[in-house]
């Protein structure tokens, strides 16, 4: 929810990863074996995992948040261990911010 909380172009839709539509998509690009340990952004057909798809997200959500793009200089491997360190411990470190609770279900930006 911190995405579509803080999305300030309001076009950035979210799906959980069972939902109908993230099947759809992790089928079609063969990436089920990513499901579990990353984020999956899906943009112009193109898809996004690990910190490349934080960075994306955070150009698309415009404001401060696109100062991430920076992360860019940093080589892929050592972003993605920090990203993966972090998505380990994320449930600690962001509370509940990372889950589509019932109440949210029905936010016109989560994808069934």
């Amino acid at each position: 929810m911190f995405v579509l909380n803080h999305d300030k172009t309001k076009s950035i839709y979210v799906a959980g990863a069972s939902s109908k539509t993230a099947k759809e998509i992790i089928s079609k690009h063969q990436i089920s074996d990513k499901v579990d340990e990353s984020l999956i952004l899906l943009s112009n057909n193109e898809i996004f995992l690990y910190s490349d798809a934080v960075i994306k997200v955070s150009t698309l959500m415009r404001g401060i948040y696109r100062g991430l793009v920076l992360l860019k200089i940093i080589p892929k491997p050592i972003r993605d261990f920090f990203y993966k360190l972090i998505a380990k411990r994320r449930k600690n470190i962001l509370s509940k911010s990372c889950e589509i609770s019932q109440e949210t279900e029905n936010h016109k930006r989560i994808l069934n």
